[in-house]
């Protein structure tokens, strides 16, 4: 995770998933602390249903939702 802080600036927190046999869990990883979801049961139908729902809205979610804080800038010239 500290590459993605050290490679990537702007952020502000990282998303992460992990699957641990039929579970899922989701994080949100900040540099102070991290945020768990509770399990998505991939053997039951409103778990893989709520997991599908959390990568749909991923793909159409704004930069500032995915981690990437808004207020800081490029400066081209330095």
């Amino acid at each position: 995770m500290i590459e993605a802080y050290t490679k990537q600036l702007n952020r502000r927190f990282i998303w992460g998933l992990t699957l641990c046999g039929d579970a899922v869990r989701v994080y949100s990883i900040f540099n102070d602390h991290l945020l768990a979801s509770r399990d998505m049961k991939l053997t039951e139908v409103d778990g893989r249903a709520k997991l599908i729902q959390l990568l749909v809205n991923w793909s159409f979610c704004e930069d500032h939702r995915l981690g990437y804080d808004p207020t800081m800038t490029w400066l081209p010239k330095l």
